[in-house]
């Protein structure tokens, strides 16, 4: 079973390889969902912010950007390109997308707080979950 284990994770090891399929239409799911419109629709945001999403240990990550206009673009590449970056391991990752994840993989604080006790970097996530449910669909 371990092996089963680890050939799994090692599949989720580049994140956009393994949700590529929804990541060709996460952009328009995006831009056509009221709730993560109403989260980015805001005078705030007064410059592109891209978020990246990546497993440890990969050079590639899914990058969301925001626009003031309230438009997002999905890409992929380097997380370097992110303002900010959520990382978890591979295996977190896959129980995470799975089609009926269980806790505490149903959102990424859960993800982060069964990886580390440090509280302090735990974000509101709220969006970014929505954003993560759009690519499980």
């Amino acid at each position: 079973m371990a092996v089963i284990q680890n050939q799994s994770a090692h599949a989720w090891q580049s994140l956009p390889d393994a949700v590529s399929p929804s990541l060709k239409r996460l952009g328009t799911l995006l831009n056509n969902d009221p709730q993560w419109q109403a989260y980015i629709n805001t005078e705030a945001i007064q410059t592109d912010i891209t978020i990246g999403v990546q497993s440890t240990q990969s050079d590639n990550a899914i990058l969301v950007t925001v626009s003031p206009n309230a438009k997002t673009n999905v890409s992929t590449g380097s997380p370097s390109k992110a303002d900010f970056t959520l990382v978890a391991q591979p295996g977190h990752w896959e129980s995470f997308f799975a089609a009926n994840p269980k806790a505490p993989y149903t959102s990424f604080v859960g993800i982060q707080v069964s990886y580390t006790s440090n509280f302090a970097v735990l974000l509101s996530s709220t969006c970014i979950n929505n954003c993560f449910n759009k690519i499980r669909e």
